[in-house]
């Protein structure tokens, strides 16, 4: 634990993701809550919450008091799905655009928002309707690849494989199998 205060929270959280969960969990419930709170605040939200959720509700409760509410909010809310349901998979993190962008529109958001999106796993944006639901979803090879003026609704996959988040992960399996 004292290595972990040694460290900036950047540098901390990246020690922590290299760790088995269990351990890293054991090392955080040593810290002072603001310190635990300033690593988890480094980590991608699935990692928040299986974290948390690893720690006794107490002391993950003091560790969350300290961080900014919407944040806090999101990990209770991955936090508390069953480690063998989709939803504890679910990350906060995402790049969605409407169907209509072009592909410049889209390389242009995704310049301007570079830091934003850093730390973002992204390999796919997720593509909108005029109602905000998905309609499909865009490799990122495509995009770059593709001609500027273009819209990226002629680049995405249309209706990709969705579940329910209480889907559990024998039937995801089953399912991403079935595709293939």
């Amino acid at each position: 634990a004292h290595l972990l205060t040694a460290l900036p929270p950047g540098e901390a959280a990246q020690l922590i993701q290299q760790m088995p969960e269990i351990e890293a969990a054991d090392l955080v419930e040593e810290l002072p809550p603001e310190t635990a709170a300033a690593i988890v605040e480094e980590l991608p939200s699935d990692q928040k919450a299986h974290l948390v959720g690893d720690l006794p509700e107490e002391r993950a409760e003091a560790i969350l008091s300290e961080l900014d509410p919407v944040v806090a909010d999101e990990v209770r809310s991955l936090s508390s799905y069953d480690r063998n349901v989709a939803g504890a998979l679910m990350v906060t993190e995402y790049v969605a655009f409407k169907a209509e962008a072009t592909v410049d529109e889209v390389i242009d958001d995704f310049r301007a928002n570079a830091d934003a999106y850093r730390g973002y796993q992204v390999q796919y944006a997720y593509v909108t309707g005029t109602d905000d639901r998905l309609v499909g979803v865009l490799q990122l090879r495509d995009l770059l690849l593709a001609d500027k003026q273009q819209a990226i609704e002629k680049l995405m996959v249309r209706q990709p494989l969705t579940v329910a988040h209480d889907t559990g992960l024998d039937d995801l399996r089953d399912l991403i199998l079935a595709q293939r």
